[in-house]
């Protein structure tokens, strides 16, 4: 390989990791009880900022600043995105709030019960009562709990460092806790332990778990599994590329790329010296999971650079790295199940009225997500949807709308419109087809009830 393409490779190797500039916070997964991703949780509740009354939480949703989110069961698993690369994932029973940019950080949360995992760079970090942790390109999970003495809080670091300061203005210096480490706080009093075996294996599992929610019941627990000892081996040695890189192609031979893929190509180029066959395999496993991801021009760019490369030095690095070609040069598409050439992917069409019952005269929004197979967001689909009555498009009730509605998804894969009848029956039923090209049409129904 030529000295000019050589370095072109780097550029782009690292380039598939995202500049994270001023991010919005959106709902990437919710998981279930029995650990199927949902559309929406009923039992997770969002209350906006400026009002009083909590709402459904559903996934493409975009969280404000101010916007609080809680979870009192403790049954569901929400996953929230700020960035290709950054992420928190909220367990258990949970009340957080998103808090304004600081200091450079973007992606900042106010923890005010419950678990989170945080996955990212400096662009993150969490409110814990009388402290902040701030991520630098690190893992690490952050406990908030009460008991008969009060408030305790812990922050264990699967990878790079946080630095833990007061929140009060002029309260000390801070404090850099590195990877394996675990800061338990409560009052005045600090204590600094190791990390043990059992956190490892809850933060590999509940990763796992997340990963495979999109997947068929029935691979499931098999895919859990084979994940969980993935992460598993990431967690026990952050400082493996290796590891991380056969992390991300078991998430692609399965469909289970998720919110830490990107992340963990990132840190394997951070932690690891710089090779010609680390540049090859990073380029070629982040091409493999923008193509799951649904994101066509970004995959398309990074498999053009490897056809220059060549298949035997494509190949020829991959094996170096302990990679299966065959699954990150032709990944799975969702479900696990090999393509065939020429097929067109498919797509999936999620929609919810919301309201799902309006009175005469009212109106109800109709919320449209496409995803590819795997859930990753399609942007640029274009959707049509029609009722047999009523109108879309109109904010006033009763005002001129349009017999159907169409228009195209957004970056989080998304469309909205608003429908409403004047004359209605007791209830509709919405036809929703979802187009875009590459994709098979797909399409989806959702009633709406008048009372």
């Amino acid at each position: 390989m030529g000295r000019r393409a050589s370095a072109a490779l780097l550029v782009l190797a690292l380039s598939s990791f995202p500049v994270r500039a001023a991010a919005a916070t959106t709902v990437a997964t919710i998981v279930g009880p029995d650990g199927a991703a949902l559309e929406a949780a009923a039992n997770v509740e969002r209350i906006r900022f400026g009002e009083a009354q909590p709402i459904r939480l559903a996934v493409g949703d975009t969280l404000e600043v101010g916007d609080e989110l809680r979870s009192a069961g403790g049954a569901f698993t929400v996953v929230l995105a700020c960035s290709e690369a950054a992420s928190v994932t909220l367990t258990g029973a949970f009340r957080v709030a998103i808090m304004p940019a600081s200091d450079g950080r973007t992606c900042l949360l106010d923890l005010f019960a419950g678990d989170a995992y945080m996955t990212g760079d400096r662009s993150t970090g969490l409110g814990l009562g009388d402290v902040t942790a701030g991520a630098e390109r690190t893992q690490y999970r952050a406990a908030v709990s009460r008991d008969a003495e009060g408030v305790r809080t812990e922050l264990a670091v699967f990878d790079g460092e946080v630095a833990v300061r007061p929140a009060a203005a002029g309260g000390g210096s801070a404090r850099a806790l590195q990877a394996g480490a675990v800061l338990s706080m409560q009052g005045a009093r600090r204590v600094e332990t190791a990390l043990t075996a059992p956190q490892l294996e809850a933060a590999a599992r509940l990763y796992a778990v997340v990963d495979a929610s999109r997947l068929a019941q029935g691979v499931r627990p098999t895919v859990v599994k084979q994940l969980e000892t993935a992460y598993l081996s990431v967690l026990q040695r952050p400082g493996d590329a290796d590891a991380r890189l056969k992390l991300v192609e078991q998430q692609v031979r399965f469909a289970a790329t998720g919110a830490t893929s990107l992340h963990q190509l990132d840190r394997a180029v951070a932690v690891a010296p710089r090779s010609q066959e680390l540049e090859v395999a990073t380029l070629a496993l982040s091409a493999a999971v923008y193509r799951q991801r649904g994101e066509e021009t970004r995959a398309a760019t990074r498999e053009a650079a490897l056809r220059d490369l060549g298949a035997p030095a494509v190949e020829q690095a991959l094996r170096a790295r302990k990679l299966d070609p065959k699954v990150v040069r032709r990944p799975a598409p969702p479900g696990g199940v090999l393509a065939v050439p020429g097929a067109l992917a498919t797509l999936q069409v999620h929609a919810l009225a919301e309201p799902p019952a309006i009175h005469v005269l009212g109106e109800t929004r109709i919320r449209v997500r496409v995803t590819t197979g795997d859930g990753a967001p399609v942007q640029g689909a274009r959707v049509r949807i029609a009722a047999g009555g009523g109108s879309f498009g109109h904010a006033v009730p009763g005002a001129a709308g349009a017999a159907e509605a169409a228009g195209r998804t957004g970056a989080n894969g998304i469309f909205v419109t608003v429908w409403g009848c004047r004359q209605c029956a007791p209830a509709y039923v919405l036809s929703v087809e979802a187009t875009r090209e590459g994709f098979a049409p797909a399409r989806a129904e959702v009633t709406v009830r008048v009372e």
